[in-house]
């Protein structure tokens, strides 16, 4: 290969266009050899660093790709310059970011493991899937990227998120990829047969656990809200009445429903304390005999939550959302953004920031146990295993993704949903403001699901269970456990290697 810094260029835009373009996933499958190749060929340092950052960035820069479709940010009343500024920064500096650390990453993987043995491959894969992991920690978390994402249609390829969870599975794709690539290195036939073993192998245990159903608990009818409000309309404080006569139009065609959800903050204000709105719902439920979940905001003890609210004839039931949005629900290091990008501090829509939850929460409810997480939530895997291993027998998810508009974030962020599912052999229901909302059963199929800005009501029929997957019990152990043993592996080499 004679152009290593071309062909390292492409290798990255390739394993990210999938997040684009989702059709192209068997792509990423593989792209990602190309520039593992390089990085185990590499003996220069200079070369190691500017192709691990070159191959780093350029992916995350593809991956975050959708930031694009912000602009303009006008719902937030900011300019056009103001807007382009904050697009900007939010792609490429989030890009940067995790880039970076990625690029790290590597850098240490070849520092410590510079002889290409058989072994490589898997330590290789366990450095990606480690910093994957380490992006989801502190208020900077953020695994919007995985690479496991990329594969959420091949429901075959995916169910072993049942057994260790997201960062597992990407480490399987980056263990196939750095066998690739040193079959591209020692051209030995070996080498590619065990990389399509355990592609195989993966991919039979799938389409075993999708021919196999679980234990139903329950059925109930489940009616999704999708109002299709567009940001800037819902948070116009004059048009707030407006949007909950259009909830309340579109439940009265679901009556029938056992439970009905609304978005997340369909309500854009305090409802528990909203005597009128109240009135109104609790007839409604009383009248239809339901159960009804809402997104709104809940003032306790001087704090503001963004939750979701449990409305049935019993006592309301909330759960304040755990992960928020950094500058969209909460400005981080307020004083220090205020003094040097003031104008980042207008992006928040709120008039002070919002405090998060510290705690799952599951909904007792009289067809059974529901956990709930509200729009950010999902893409953090932690969140919905939680709720599970609490007792959820069905998990139901909120969000607002108007902000959005029609790109490929949407299929994107439903895609988590997909994973949520297949990790807790759990259906999921998601009700999106403007789209996307679905329907994912346990095995992640996704039963149905409106298109982006469709004003609707999606009904159907969900199933639920009880039954827990090794992951629910054992959470993301894959991940920090085999690092250990990698570290182990290399202070006994370390020991072993004769001091010349």
């Amino acid at each position: 290969m004679k152009n290593k810094y071309l062909q390292t260029l492409l290798s990255a835009i390739l394993t990210a266009l999938p997040f684009t373009i989702p059709s192209l996933a068997p792509v990423s499958l593989v792209a990602p050899s190309v520039f593992f190749y390089h990085l185990l060929k590499a003996d220069d340092k200079r070369d190691i660093r500017q192709l691990s950052f070159l191959w780093s960035i350029v992916y995350y820069l593809g991956v975050h790709y959708y930031f694009v479709a912000l602009y303009p940010l006008d719902f937030a009343g900011l300019s056009r310059l103001a807007s382009l500024g904050v697009v900007l920064i939010g792609w490429g500096g989030i890009s940067l970011l995790q880039g970076s650390e990625l690029a790290v990453t590597f850098i240490v993987f070849k520092r410590l493991f510079s002889k290409n043995t058989v072994f490589t491959p898997i330590a290789l894969a366990i450095f990606f899937s480690l910093c994957e992991w380490v992006q989801t920690l502190g208020w900077l978390g953020f695994p919007w990227g995985q690479l496991a994402l990329t594969q959420h249609a091949f429901l075959p390829f995916i169910q072993s998120l049942s057994l260790f969870g997201p960062y597992f599975l990407s480490f399987l794709i980056a263990l196939i990829n750095g066998i690739l690539a040193l079959f591209y290195l020692n051209k030995s036939k070996k080498t590619l047969i065990i990389a399509l073993a355990i592609f195989v192998v993966n991919t039979c245990f799938g389409a075993i656990r999708l021919s196999t159903d679980s234990d139903v608990l329950s059925e109930l009818d489940v009616a999704l809200v999708q109002p299709s409000l567009m940001s800037g309309d819902k948070w116009d404080s004059s048009k707030g009445q407006n949007a909950f006569d259009v909830h309340m139009r579109m439940s009265d065609e679901v009556k029938d429903a056992d439970l009905i959800l609304w978005s997340e903050t369909a309500i854009p204000s305090e409802l528990l304390d909203n005597s009128y709105r109240m009135d109104k719902i609790n007839s409604f439920i009383e009248e239809n005999q339901c159960g009804l979940i809402v997104g709104a905001f809940d003032t306790r003890g001087g704090k503001t939550f963004n939750t979701a609210i449990y409305l049935s004839s019993d006592k309301p039931q909330c759960y304040y959302k755990q992960r928020l949005v950094p500058f969209g629900e909460y400005v981080p290091m307020r004083s220090f953004i205020e003094a040097i990008l003031p104008f980042m501090t207008d992006i928040n829509m709120l008039s002070s920031d919002l405090t998060a939850g510290d705690k799952s929460m599951v909904f007792e409810t009289r067809y059974g146990k529901i956990g709930a997480l509200v729009c950010f939530d999902s893409i953090f895997s932690s969140l919905a295993r939680k709720s599970s291993r609490d007792g959820a027998e069905l998990i139901a998810i909120i969000t607002n993704d108007s902000w959005y508009k029609t790109s490929t974030a949407l299929t994107h962020h439903n895609a988590q949903a997909v994973f949520r599912s297949v990790e807790n052999n759990r259906y999921v229901v998601r009700c999106a403001n403007s789209g996307i909302s679905s329907v994912v059963d346990a095995r992640g199929r996704v039963v149905s699901s409106t298109e982006p800005l469709e004003q609707t009501v999606l009904s159907e029929t969900v199933s639920l269970i009880g039954e827990k997957t090794l992951y629910t019990l054992t959470g993301n152990i894959f991940t920090p456990t085999s690092f250990l043993v990698l570290v182990g592996y290399y202070v006994i080499l370390k020991k072993k290697t004769p001091v010349r």
